[in-house]
């Protein structure tokens, strides 16, 4: 959905409706103005139109999808593997997906794995070095979808780096799950530190479907949040570093206090240690601090439109 005309919502109250036209299908749709606002960035008047999701957000670190999340981004979108140790990186194309047709070409009628994926903001790329312990992308010679979308395939399988994760901070990813299972689809810090989020029932060690967060050594932060099995979710963590939230979907399912323990610049997707849960993960976005409920309104809005997410 590309805003045109940004500065005339400058005149209307947050809780004003306009009636926009989406450039994907052309279609009408009654939208505050409040997320129009931080659609665009909550820019002046003096602002160009925003075409990708983090063009005009603030405050991120670092951020991973299988489409391009911002303009100024030129780079690759992951690196694929074959079980022979055969690499290669791929694109994204002119429509701002990644290349579909390179990563069949690449995979044939076998399998594809990815062992980085390309962060767009500060290139705080993420890896595996283990072949075994990388995500899916290619099964059998056809791209991995979620709402019909190419994605990554997780089971018994992460990527990992560097990003500079402290407090304040919000996690944000699209997820699908399949079933019961268990543990972190996204961690920011060691087995001894940091936030995690992830599905269990109580914790990540019990198979579940319950949204559930880990204030590391210290709590579980359970959810009233419950994934629907084989549909793509956004679910969120934050914390100032003495309080966090939750939200699925952009609703928010839990929050409270607890004693935090800093996180260390590990960062995993997919899971970590042995709590490795099966999904699929779409895309992470990594911000250093809390953000506001127009920001969140606008980035929920967006990929909900992007994934079909009801």
């Amino acid at each position: 959905m590309q805003i045109k005309d940004y500065p005339l919502t400058n005149y209307l109250a947050d809780d004003d409706f306009l009636l926009v036209q989406t450039t994907s299908d052309n279609a009408f749709k009654s939208i505050k103005a409040s997320t129009v606002k931080a659609y665009c960035g909550g820019a002046s008047s003096s602002s160009t139109s925003s075409t990708f999701l983090l063009d005009n957000v603030l405050g991120v670190v670092s951020a991973r999808s299988l489409r391009k999340l911002k303009t100024s981004y030129t780079g690759k979108a992951v690196k694929t593997i074959l079980s022979d140790g055969t690499s290669q990186d791929i694109d994204f194309t002119s429509s701002n997906i990644i290349d579909v047709a390179a990563l069949k070409s690449f995979a044939g009628n076998g399998n594809a794995f990815v062992n980085k994926i390309y962060d767009q903001i500060g290139g705080l790329d993420i890896s595996q070095s283990t072949f075994s312990s990388c995500p899916k992308i290619v099964s059998n010679g056809l791209v991995i979808t979620a709402a019909n979308k190419p994605t990554l395939s997780f089971n018994n399988s992460f990527l990992s780096g560097s990003i500079p994760c402290g407090y304040p901070i919000t996690i944000i990813a699209v997820v699908e799950i399949f079933g019961s299972t268990n543990g972190a689809f996204i961690k920011c810090g060691n087995t001894s530190s940091g936030l995690g989020i992830g599905v269990g029932s109580g914790n990540f060690d019990n198979p579940g479907t319950t949204l559930v967060g880990l204030d590391e050594t210290v709590a579980w932060l359970n959810t009233s949040g419950n994934f629907t099995t084989n549909s793509l979710a956004i679910a969120e963590i934050n914390c100032d570093g003495s309080n966090f939230s939750m939200y699925l979907n952009g609703i928010q399912v839990e929050s409270g206090s607890a004693g935090i323990v800093p996180p260390s610049q590990t960062y995993s997707v997919g899971g970590y240690s042995s709590r490795l849960p099966i999904c699929n993960i779409s895309e992470d976005i990594v911000f250093n601090l809390v953000i506001s409920s127009t920001t969140r309104s606008a980035i929920v809005q967006n990929m909900k439109e992007y994934y079909s997410i009801s």
